[in-house]
């Protein structure tokens, strides 16, 4: 069979044809890329932003998955929807299944760690809001040791270097609008050494990353190619550590954005998104702990069965005060005051809780103390108490 014929003739928008057959003729050499990276084996894959479905028709004629898919077309009342593909020429039909979801704002709609296999192929250069949630998205749902696939726009690409050298500032090496909204776009393209340390830092290893041209080329391409200027920036990685929440300068410049995942949280693991008013994470010989400020919060995702807070924190003074309230929707569902004895404690608060909301978790300290004016050390800050653990349980 001559594949790229094969997908010449499986268009999902017969209208949109000469779009299509462009996009093949541009991509074919990063479909077969791709599909080289995908392991031949058997069970769960998924496919995030699978339309137009060509790699997907590659892996169901060579590979051996059961295939998910994901597409975002905007805020649409239906989740579950189909789309569908009549290739006259070599006598098949396809229906494919996708949900629509916004992969870098809505949690992704399948169990942890249950996919073998996800390919995040040419999206997250579409992302305009937050990439590392939608990372989290993924490592979430795949297996430990599951493999990870992720191809996009190379920025260093020597089209784009080429620009530059030869002064044609007419034209930009930034994508242009798009007829297709917002996500039409390449919003933010990377460079092989970005995401290689940011899917590192998050708790993937990397076992395969390259660059390429998707068209077949002579010495100089492939010199290129193992210089990292290559047109795409192909990456295999594996699950292989908890997910942590790392949101480097370079690619975050004005805060972190706001995300409630979790119902609990410790420190050092799961607490940068979810946290504000905390100085620095320290390591202690117990762990990790953040001193809270005069007014620190947390904000946590109910799952609808928690019915208790749960508080794990050092003192480091006796009868130190402190007061908690906790709100939900915009009404307050606990509000205590609590005397600490020095050392390390845990205490637990009965609490009324609806899983519509998130829950905001406000402590405050009337009077902070300061270890230098206590003489015990040079710290300056003004402290309260350093919190371990805080979350919601059954």
């Amino acid at each position: 069979m001559d594949v790229k014929d094969y997908l010449y003739h499986s268009v999902v928008a017969p209208e949109a044809a000469n779009e299509l057959h462009g996009y093949v003729d541009e991509a074919y050499g990063r479909f077969l890329a791709t599909l080289d990276l995908i392991p031949n084996g058997k069970g769960q894959l998924l496919e995030i932003g699978a339309n137009p479905y060509f790699l997907t028709l590659l892996i169901k004629k060579f590979r051996n998955y059961e295939i998910s898919m994901t597409n975002y077309f905007g805020k649409i009342t239906e989740r579950e929807q189909k789309q569908y593909i009549n290739n006259d020429k070599y006598n098949e039909f396809h229906e494919f299944e996708f949900k629509n979801i916004n992969i870098e704002s809505e949690l992704l709609p399948y169990p942890d760690e249950y996919f073998d296999v996800i390919l995040f192929c040419e999206v997250i250069e579409h992302l305009i809001e937050n990439p590392i949630f939608a990372l989290y998205n993924l490592h979430r749902v795949l297996k430990p040791g599951g493999v990870l696939i992720l191809s996009t726009p190379n920025v260093l690409r020597y089209d784009n270097l080429k620009k530059f050298i030869h002064r044609r500032t007419s034209t930009s090496i930034c994508d242009a609008y798009s007829g297709y909204g917002a996500y039409g776009r390449h919003n933010r393209e990377y460079s092989l050494f970005e995401l290689e340390d940011i899917l590192s830092n998050v708790g993937y290893k990397i076992c395969e990353r390259k660059t390429i041209f998707s068209c077949a080329g002579g010495a100089f391409q492939r010199l290129l190619e193992r210089n990292n200027l290559g047109s795409y920036i192909l990456v295999k990685a594996q699950k292989n550590s908890s997910f942590r929440w790392y949101f480097p300068d370079y690619l975050f410049r004005s805060g972190i954005p706001h995300i409630v995942v979790d119902n609990f949280i410790k420190m050092g693991e799961n607490c940068s998104i979810h946290v504000a008013g905390f100085y620095l994470i320290e390591t202690w010989a117990e762990g990790y702990v953040r001193w809270t400020d005069k007014a620190s919060s947390v904000t946590l995702k109910p799952t609808g069965e928690e019915r208790k807070l749960y508080l794990k924190y050092f003192s480091q003074l006796d009868e130190f005060q402190f007061q908690i309230d906790v709100d939900q929707g915009g009404k307050r569902v606990l509000s205590a005051q609590v005397c600490a004895t020095a050392g390390w404690q845990e205490t637990v608060f009965e609490v009324s809780l609806s899983p519509k909301n998130d829950v905001v978790i406000n402590i405050a300290i009337d009077n902070t103390w300061c270890p230098e004016k206590l003489g015990i050390n040079e710290d300056s800050r003004e402290l309260g108490i350093a919190i371990a653990e805080i979350g919601l349980t059954p």
